[in-house]
């Protein structure tokens, strides 16, 4: 018998079914990162879902946090009722018409006025951890927002007791 007989009856050979569709599944996974991000968005159903799915298009990440993902989605459905149906709205009119980012705020301004203000207040909570503005404004996040997070590297947040955030919880020299 040769080696290549001897390799596909054991199983790792060229032929071998569980080598193809490992294959067949890596090829599957590689393609399905190629569609765009609204089609694959296109599946929540549910306010959150929409939430979170707008969050990733308009922040361009795949992964948010999820504690800060509730939060800010709270803070946004206290000021505005009807922000959970918007929310799924403005979902709706990003997967039909195919936007970019880009895009977006334009095609809102002329066609959905009453969509307009939701990509900024989403923004605002993910970047600046500040929800609402004016008197209604609430902080949801401070260090863990998207601003500090592009520079954490960097630069650390000033805390609001003249050190780095946390600082006052450890114990003095």
């Amino acid at each position: 018998m040769a080696q290549d007989e001897t390799a596909a009856r054991v199983g790792r050979g060229p032929e071998s079914p569980v080598r193809r569709d490992l294959l067949r599944g890596l090829l599957t996974f590689y393609c399905l990162t190629l569609l765009p991000r609204t089609v694959v968005a296109a599946a929540p159903n549910d306010a959150q879902g929409a939430f979170r799915a707008v969050s990733e298009f308009l922040t361009g990440r795949r992964s948010l946090r999820g504690g800060l993902e509730g939060d800010i989605f709270q803070a946004l459905a206290a000021i505005d009722l009807k922000f959970p149906g918007r929310v799924s709205q403005l979902l709706a009119v990003i997967n039909e018409r195919r936007l970019q980012v880009g895009q977006l705020q334009g095609v809102l301004n002329a066609g959905f006025p009453e969509l307009a203000p939701l990509p900024r207040q989403i923004a605002s909570g993910w970047f600046l951890g500040v929800v609402g503005s004016g008197f209604e404004a609430s902080s949801v996040a401070y260090e863990h927002a998207l601003n500090a997070e592009i520079v954490e590297d960097v630069l650390e947040p000033q805390g609001v007791c003249l050190g780095n955030p946390g600082v006052w919880a450890e114990l003095p020299l």
